[in-house]
């Protein structure tokens, strides 16, 4: 019996233990802080004043990235200041750094991005709060083609076709 009271005291004292000390798990998604004066840069892309779903989301505030980084950037569309799922217009996007090379990221959503809405960028471990700004460009019919998805779905083509230039005087350069 002494066996009995002693293994019951353990298990409830490992549980009260385990309890105190144990990770709490959370439902609840993250909660946005203070922009700390960061600003993510969005252009959205229109065709005849209409939005393509396709944006250009420049962070000037990151520096020091490495190719192989991962990189997440979250809007607050919905104005809560919560971030939830859909609200992720980059997930888990491998960096591939040029040297002296500044440029963005290209993403698609089906959600109107406006200045002043509240992000939150993490890549390489740091997480930054920002604020959106953000400008619209007409781009015409150049980004409204569509493809046939894996499904067999008409849907927008979110790829960019990169252009090659050459120097008209030296065109081996």
């Amino acid at each position: 019996m002494k066996k009995l009271l002693f293994l019951a005291i353990v298990i409830v004292a490992g549980i009260i233990v385990w309890q105190r000390y144990a990770p709490q798990r959370t439902t609840n998604t993250p909660v946005l802080g203070q922009p700390e004066n960061n600003i993510v840069y969005v252009t959205v892309y229109t065709g005849g004043g209409v939005e393509t779903g396709k944006l250009l989301i420049q962070i000037p505030f990151v520096s020091d990235l490495k190719a192989g980084d991962k990189l997440n950037v979250a809007i607050d569309t919905s104005g809560n200041g919560v971030l939830e799922s859909g609200e992720y217009v980059i997930t888990d996007h491998l960096i591939r750094s040029r040297e002296n090379l500044s440029s963005g990221y290209y993403a698609a959503t089906d959600v109107t991005i406006q200045s002043d809405m509240q992000a939150r960028v993490v890549v390489a471990g740091r997480t930054y709060n920002a604020m959106v700004e953000a400008k619209r460009v007409e781009v015409g019919n150049l980004m409204n083609k569509k493809i046939i998805d894996s499904q067999g779905n008409l849907v927008p083509d979110i790829s960019i076709t990169p252009a090659n230039a050459q120097d008209d005087e030296n065109p081996e350069d």
